[in-house]
């Protein structure tokens, strides 16, 4: 089974890293939808049961998601309260011993990441559930769990940085012309 269990990490692997080379948010949706229905197998076959459960939380999370994509926010919330104790209850319900509580952060911190208005709180989050899916993988021994989340920890990580210096680039680009513009500037020779 754990050969089997690694195989299906390595298709999670491949269906996780395409998922943003798509140009549509349904296409993303579609494929998270696999890779979460590969990482459900993978912790099977790897007998990490608490892994498996929210994997297969988070595949339900993300249909649930994707039938939504236009609904109203009131429609959201109620679904976001819903998957949150379907996480606790999965988590309960397959819970091994203390490493199981790593999965679970892991699990409620990307369901509060993907709920997220603003893309740098989303960001922040994937950083803190990457590390606790990182930590749950080296215990469980899932070889393509390790790399997915290195490469999501590395990956966010990157974009944090990228996007404070092109914020912090554009708090200083305001020039005298842009002052003048927005008449805030009074000189009356100008």
């Amino acid at each position: 089974m754990f050969i089997l269990g690694q195989i299906f990490g390595g298709a999670a692997f491949i269906a996780e890293a395409a998922t943003f080379q798509f140009k549509t948010r349904r296409q993303i949706l579609l494929a998270q939808i696999f890779a979460n229905l590969f990482w459900t197998a993978s912790y099977f076959g790897l007998d990490a049961f608490t892994g498996m459960a929210l994997a297969g939380v988070s595949l339900v999370r993300v249909i649930v998601f994707y039938l939504l994509r236009k609904k109203s926010q009131s429609i959201k919330n109620t679904t976001l309260d819903i998957i949150i104790v379907a996480t606790i209850f999965a988590s309960i319900f397959s819970w091994q011993d203390w490493r199981s509580i790593l999965p679970l952060i892991g699990s409620l911190t990307m369901t509060l990441a993907l709920y997220q208005e603003k893309p740098q709180y989303s960001r922040r989050l994937g950083v803190v559930q990457a590390i606790f899916w990182l930590f749950y993988n080296l215990i469980v021994l899932s070889i393509f769990g390790i790399v997915t989340e290195i490469i999501s920890l590395v990956s966010t990580l990157i974009a944090i940085q990228r996007f404070a210096k092109k914020r912090e680039r554009t708090r200083k680009n305001i020039t005298a012309s842009d002052i003048l513009d927005r008449g805030v500037c009074h000189d009356r020779r100008l």
